[in-house]
């Protein structure tokens, strides 16, 4: 918040204009503090999908910077387990794989103790408590954020940002289609990326990822729910 009204001061040119302040932010509620609440979206991905692209891109990093981009723990990998795939991961139960580092749950439930969903070393979380975590999560695309997109409908994501917030997004899909922005986003590519099996998938389905993966399924309902609303579904779309 400070930051944001600092560097209006700084540039008074920017008051009468829409500023957007992008990613790795969770809900949170402005008014507590006697500020005006902005607006929040978010996009998500199959959690299965945003754990493989993780998984490697910790490892070998992206196409526009190819390095290594792990921290603290990760930085002890032996390199062996550096070139382990997700299968050889999963077959051998490593932590890498049982208690995956990124959740999207926290991203959509919040700060409090209770959104808290990455267990670590000392500290692990019961199903309840990650049930109830999620079911906050799905509370709060309902009732908290504006909107928010799903990466595997992309054109659709694209094309409801544009409904719903015209002042921001107006022409978006012209603009995603233009060899800069497409440029950009080859160059964010994880590289030496290996496609796990679909039995590898499952079971992180069932198990680390369950409660990301149900709130998944439960954010595209909602979400083919208002295409439908605004008139965008498509006559060929099978995920409406």
């Amino acid at each position: 918040i400070a930051f944001l009204e600092d560097y209006k001061l700084a540039r008074r040119d920017l008051n009468d204009m829409t500023l957007v302040l992008l990613k790795h932010h969770y809900p949170f509620n402005f008014t507590k503090y006697d500020r005006i609440q902005p607006t929040f979206i978010n996009v998500m991905r199959d959690p299965t999908s945003w754990f493989q692209s993780h998984y490697y891109f910790e490892r070998f990093g992206w196409q526009r910077k190819q390095e290594t981009r792990t921290t603290g723990q990760k930085k002890s990998l032996s390199d062996d387990e550096m070139a382990m795939t997700i299968d050889e991961c999963v077959e051998r139960r490593h932590p890498s794989c049982t208690s995956p580092s990124w959740k999207y749950t926290e991203f959509f439930c919040g700060t409090e103790e209770l959104c808290k969903s990455r267990a670590t070393k000392t500290k692990m979380f019961s199903d309840i408590h990650l049930k109830s975590a999620m079911e906050k999560a799905k509370n709060n695309m309902k009732n908290f954020f504006y909107t928010f997109g799903i990466l595997e409908q992309w054109d659709d994501t694209l094309a409801l940002l544009e409904a719903m917030l015209p002042q921001v997004y107006s022409n978006v899909q012209k603009t995603w289609r233009t060899a800069r922005v497409q440029a950009i986003r080859n160059s964010t590519k994880s590289m030496k990326t290996k496609k796990m099996s679909p039995e590898s998938r499952q079971w992180l389905i069932d198990n680390p990822l369950k409660w990301d993966y149900e709130l998944y399924t439960y954010a595209r309902s909602i979400f083919n729910q208002r295409l439908r609303d605004f008139g965008l579904v498509r006559e060929d779309d099978s995920d409406a």
